[in-house]
């Protein structure tokens, strides 16, 4: 009887199964910030820092390849972990240490400049596009320095100085910055790109600031927006 009523089960489950997929469910995600050495050299490739988001109920996966127009950087969602979509419209990822693969130096010899690409999610919601985001170097000797790009959160604490709170776990409450930002009220969305400065005497009691490079605002301060993270 106990043989019969398993031979049962199985024709059951047989027939109103779901075939078990090949491989990873993957979708499309982006980058909204990394951080990387000034300076590599062939025995100390280093690691690039990013954070990134996919749509909600996926895990976060990065990706990083050299080819010869440089360094590309990848994050996709795989593997959902949730059936139904809850009220955020994306997941997010904990900052992730990625190796840089070898950076193999160039005919002319070193010093040498690799791009480094990445779809960043852009100010406003508005989606990702892959965009050279800095440049690392190979050299002789290492230079630790950190550089950075990304999504950040502007706004101007309780002493009324601007900062900049990327969307990377570890960078909470943010820089000041090393020159005034040029905004007034509310709280803003952009993208930054650029590297950390001693300043003395420290600015809103920071000895360190932020040397921007690129500083891409939203217009819309971020307490009005209609989307919000």
């Amino acid at each position: 009887m106990r043989r019969l009523t398993a031979v049962l089960v199985a024709a059951v489950l047989a027939a109103g199964c779901v075939e078990e997929p090949t491989g990873p469910d993957a979708v499309p995600g982006y980058i909204t910030w990394v951080e990387w050495p000034t300076a590599v050299t062939t025995s100390q490739p280093g690691a690039l820092r990013v954070s990134g988001s996919v749509p909600c109920g996926y895990r976060v996966w990065y990706r990083v390849s050299v080819d010869s127009s440089g360094i590309h950087l990848a994050a996709e969602g795989r593997d959902p972990v949730n059936a139904v979509c809850p009220a955020s419209p994306v997941s997010g990822s904990l900052d992730t240490l990625l190796p840089l693969p070898r950076l193999d130096p160039p005919s002319y010899g070193l010093p040498a400049a690799f791009g480094i690409w990445a779809p960043v999610w852009t100010s406003g919601y508005s989606g990702s596009t892959e965009r050279l985001v800095g440049s690392i170097s190979l050299q002789a000797t290492a230079d630790t320095t950190t550089k950075f790009a990304g999504h950040v959160l502007l706004y101007a604490d309780s002493a009324d100085c601007w900062r900049a709170r990327p969307y990377s776990s570890f960078r909470y409450p943010g820089w000041v910055f090393a020159k005034p930002v040029p905004l007034q009220g509310g709280t803003y969305q952009g993208y930054l790109s650029g590297w950390l400065v001693a300043v003395y005497p420290p600015i809103c009691g920071d000895t360190v600031a932020i040397h921007a490079r690129t500083l891409e605002v939203d217009a819309t301060p971020w307490a009005v927006g209609t989307r919000s993270q």
